[in-house]
């Protein structure tokens, strides 16, 4: 998330904030396309990737997919970028980036003085994620990446976490760049749920990296708690941390975190970051059949 007084670092983490097809392998390493540079081409089973940042989602979302197994097209928008057609997309990854504006779940209520927007891409991603919706695609959500689909399907959000009593220093610590990622708090994931399923960690909590000041309030329609925050309260309740579908035959996940950065740590946080990407792209290859 993005704060327009954190300035340097604001700027850092909007610029990101992260199967296999049928299709034989081209000769060339390179998988990701930007659809600007793809108008007028058809998209053969590809994952879409909406970012802010083409460049460094290749060094953080993109890679991260590739080291779970994914051989296909990654293709990358942003915002400037027309409405993708989804005919041949297989799986949505929602990154992490900028705020989103209370209008699109209160029209009455102000934006915050210290939120920094980003209405084109939220229009973007609505879009994108009611498409998917009906096509039941599978859409895993990064940090505003949750936070969209929540707002997508009805939710609301705290505009700024301090103002509910949650200091920055808990919940926006770090750089995105940064080799080694710094862990603020813990989350704890409901037992049972496909979130838990997805991360297979083995001990009740683990500790994750965390850059936002804007965080999940009304959980959207056809959504539930899959994780949480004991540490952190917002508005008297554990800080909400993970979401996913009420529906189990939908694969809609949403992580606070950012697990693309995670990859490469030891422990707990490492392996789960790791089964989150390969548990996604399973979901790819199940909808296939």
């Amino acid at each position: 998330m993005r704060l327009l007084s954190l300035g340097f670092l604001a700027r850092i983490s909007t610029s990101v904030c992260l199967g296999f097809t049928t299709l034989p392998l081209q000769p060339k390493a390179l998988t990701s396309i930007n659809l600007g540079q793809a108008k007028g081409r058809r998209m053969d089973s590809s994952i879409l990737v909406i970012c802010s940042d083409p460049s460094a989602a290749r060094q953080t979302s993109q890679k991260a997919l590739e080291e779970a197994g994914w051989k296909g097209k990654i293709v990358l928008i942003t915002a400037q970028d027309p409405l993708p057609n989804l005919d041949d997309v297989e799986g949505i990854l929602l990154t992490g980036g900028a705020d989103i504006h209370p209008k699109y779940w209160d029209v009455q209520e102000p934006l915050h003085e210290k939120a920094e927007p980003d209405d084109a891409r939220t229009d973007l991603e609505i879009k994108v994620i009611n498409h998917a919706q009906e096509k039941n695609l599978p859409i895993l959500g990064l940090c505003r990446g949750q936070q969209i689909i929540n707002v997508a399907l009805g939710g609301s959000m705290y505009q700024h976490l301090p103002d509910e009593g949650v200091p920055l220093a808990r919940t926006y610590v770090g750089k995105y760049s940064d080799e080694k990622q710094v862990l603020p708090h813990s989350v704890s994931v409901k037992a049972n749920s496909q979130l838990a399923h997805l991360l297979q960690i083995k001990v009740p909590r683990m500790d994750v990296n965390s850059r936002h000041h804007q965080a999940v309030k009304e959980v959207g329609k056809g959504l539930i708690i899959s994780a949480v925050d004991q540490e952190d309260l917002v508005g008297g309740r554990p800080m909400i941390e993970g979401l996913e579908s009420s529906d189990p035959s939908r694969f809609i996940v949403g992580v606070q975190w950012h697990p693309e950065n995670l990859t490469r740590e030891e422990g707990p946080t490492g392996e789960a970051a790791r089964n989150l990407f390969k548990g996604f792209l399973d979901a790819i290859r199940e909808k296939r059949k």
